[in-house]
């Protein structure tokens, strides 16, 4: 049957408040710097063991090159380990309300090799997303974005459901969220992803393993209110070129910076700009231990 003039703009004015609705809560999210929120809710996860026989060396190196798809140049900074129990998620103490520069936090968890870690809120100091440190919770909102984690001799990357977080369905000794999912089973997962901006140019960080268990932590150096540094289709290219079978996205835009042995080993831009070379204070960190 026709509907009615009447339920007809019943119709419409429903749609425009949905769309609002949905606005509203992409825009809440970018304000307080939260992660592309997934849709999907439910567990999807790829698992992937340790090596089967790891060595204990940090291989740390720069590149320059161009991108594939765009021929832009990037400069990324990549850290590699094949023993994963060098590997972990970190805060300085209370660093979910007290932020600290990744050097500083670097140097409180004596890390050999360290990055900024997962979102979090500049205006209202808080952690986003779930945190597992030394398998101890932090916090674990269920919140519908890509995790990463890692076990006693596997990593863990995709969407976990509230029931299996409750549950401790996997026994995880570190957990955070990125977002989005970049690769997934050695191919690139963005159309898969909800981002809000792909195409956004900016500093990135992000960690992935290879099919054999070898993790990569990579930055990539960038201003983002002058367009420089990948997009996101452009990092899961890059990730796909070092090997990453598994990969996500970290916070990144000014809050991404690299730490070696206790140096600044990439260009942070803290204010997304091109001076000064500066550290924005952040929450969790990604270490690799001395």
């Amino acid at each position: 049957p026709r509907r009615s003039h009447h339920q007809q703009a019943a119709v419409v004015v429903m749609g425009v408040k949905i769309v609002a609705a949905v606005c509203w809560l992409i825009l809440v999210g970018a304000i307080h710097h939260r992660p592309r929120l997934a849709l999907a809710f439910t567990t999807d996860v790829d698992e992937i063991p340790f090596p089967s026989n790891p060595n204990n060396d940090l291989n740390v190196t720069t590149i320059n090159g161009t991108y594939h798809r765009s021929g832009r140049p990037f400069t990324a900074h990549i850290a590699r380990i094949s023993n994963l129990t060098r590997f972990r998620i970190d805060l300085p103490p209370n660093g979910c309300k007290t932020y600290h520069t990744t050097q500083d936090a670097a140097a409180i968890r004596n890390c050999e090799f360290a990055t900024n870690g997962g979102f979090f809120d500049m205006t209202n100091p808080a952690c986003i997303g779930n945190i597992i440190i030394n398998s101890t919770a932090v916090q674990l909102p269920a919140t519908a974005s890509a995790n990463l984690g890692v076990t006693y001799n596997s990593t863990v990357f995709g969407y976990i459901s509230p029931q299996d977080i409750q549950a401790n369905t996997f026994p995880f000794v570190h957990l955070i969220q990125g977002s989005p999912w970049l690769v997934r089973k050695g191919i690139s997962n963005m159309n898969n992803s909800v981002v809000l901006d792909p195409n956004e140019k900016a500093p990135r960080t992000a960690v992935g393993v290879t099919q054999g268990g070898e993790l990569m932590v990579v930055v990539v150096d960038g201003i983002e209110k002058t367009l420089v540094g990948p997009d996101l289709y452009e990092l899961t290219e890059l990730m796909l070129r070092l090997g990453a079978y598994e990969a996500i996205n970290l916070d990144g835009g000014g809050s991404t910076t690299a730490i070696y042995k206790g140096q600044v080993y990439n260009r942070p831009t803290c204010m997304d700009v091109p001076v000064p070379i500066c550290q924005r204070h952040v929450s969790t960190i990604t270490c690799i231990s001395y």
